[in-house]
């Protein structure tokens, strides 16, 4: 795990870090972890962009990180969104 994702609060509360998270929070952070643009949380949730980036820097702010990757492993590890489902690779014969 990388040293930045941490996966309780640093208050030496116990309590997981999303727990501080707000219910629309929760929701975009999950829906950035599944691998939404913001563009397409916007749209789906009928908000501007400029919104969903401010959730974004809201969330990242309170979880203690930086990037989607970080939060992307967090909601996984604490199972807060489903992991895809993994398909095998399908090779493409080379053109003739």
């Amino acid at each position: 795990m990388h040293p930045r994702t941490r996966l309780y609060s640093e208050r030496g509360t116990g309590q997981p870090l999303h727990e501080a998270l707000s219910d629309r929070e929760l929701e975009v952070m999950s829906l950035i972890a599944s691998g939404k643009t913001v563009s397409q949380i916007a749209e789906l949730l009928s908000l501007s962009d400029k919104t969903i980036s401010t959730y974004r820097a809201r969330i990242l702010e309170k979880m203690h990180m930086k990037t989607n990757a970080e939060l992307t492993y967090y909601t996984i590890q604490n199972k807060l969104v489903s992991q895809p489902t993994l398909r095998p690779l399908q090779r493409t014969p080379p053109a003739r």
